[in-house]
């Protein structure tokens, strides 16, 4: 079965902050930026920040499930929300959409698959030659809304999806062992360069 994503989800902006996004402490609100989402769609949820809503509306409070997809620049990854502990008081950046599954399709519908079909070469394509702009390269709602997805029985969504969250912990995890073995050849560097520099 084929559906256009707009046929399985509403699909809105990201929260309208006023100019720069600033970091403060003493916020109640975590903001998810282009930043926090790596190129395989996993979010970093310990690097988030909090910032002071600009706006009186209330805002789109991000729920597991929900799926984030960067409009702005020129990574159009998606990314669904998975947080594990609880994360009240959580908003997106005006560079993201935000795709929530329409509720009639919550029990044949996984966000996770949404979401890795959605990173998938057929989608990325269509992107790139929709896309806009120049300097600064932005999908437009309708082009995100029309853009065709397969869709399987939910079975399948659940095993694919599975293997999706399962191959973003390993990635996490190399990156991990990678930052760790940088960092250890760094002190050696740093200990040989002390070593030449005391005198014989």
């Amino acid at each position: 079965m084929f559906k256009a994503l707009s046929d399985i989800a509403t699909i809105k902006a990201g929260y309208p902050f006023r100019g720069r996004i600033i970091s403060d402490d003493h916020a109640t609100t975590k903001v998810i930026q282009v930043r926090d989402v790596n190129v395989f769609g996993d979010i970093n949820q310990s690097q988030l920040i909090k910032a002071q809503l600009t706006k009186k509306r209330e805002p789109d409070w991000l729920i597991p499930g929900d799926i984030l997809f960067i409009a702005k620049g020129p990574r159009n990854t998606a990314a669904c929300i998975n947080f594990t502990d609880n994360e009240p008081n959580t908003v997106c950046s005006p560079h993201f959409f935000l795709v929530q599954i329409k509720p009639q399709f919550n029990n044949v519908i996984d966000p996770n698959f949404i979401a890795w079909q959605l990173n998938q070469s057929h989608a990325q394509r269509y992107f790139k030659v929709n896309s806009e702009g120049t300097l600064q390269v932005s999908i437009r709602r309708t082009v995100l809304e029309k853009v065709c997805l397969s869709i399987p029985d939910i079975v399948k969504q659940h095993v694919i999806a599975n293997l999706y969250l399962a191959s973003l912990k390993e990635q996490a995890l190399l990156s991990k062992l990678l930052k760790n073995s940088q960092q250890q050849l760094s002190v050696i560097s740093y200990d040989l360069m002390k070593e030449q520099k005391t005198p014989i």
